[in-house]
């Protein structure tokens, strides 16, 4: 089973918020890392995956555990871009 593999098996087995999900990030980010998949790519993988939960996963704390995996492959660091505020519609 290749990495790409596995990362996509971890991917789909995110827990809920509130049920380990923070953990679980981490085992993620080092997959996708292992996987060759860029950053931006992973945070918007693991972003989809989560499933709903009793709380919000914040993108820090996605961005949080990338960083961790890419710096425990000497990969470097990860930086978000921001994200604009949804506009807000007058009714």
């Amino acid at each position: 089973m290749t990495a790409t593999d596995r990362y996509q098996q971890k991917l789909q087995s995110i827990p809920a918020p509130g049920t380990g999900c923070n953990p679980s990030l981490l085992g993620a980010a080092n997959l996708g890392i292992l996987s060759g998949k860029a950053p931006e790519e992973i945070h918007e993988e693991i972003r989809q995956a989560i499933p709903p939960g009793d709380r919000r996963i914040r993108d820090a704390e996605i961005t949080r555990a990338i960083n961790k995996a890419l710096s425990e492959h000497q990969a470097g660091t990860y930086t978000p871009r921001p994200r604009q505020d949804p506009a807000v519609e007058d009714g």
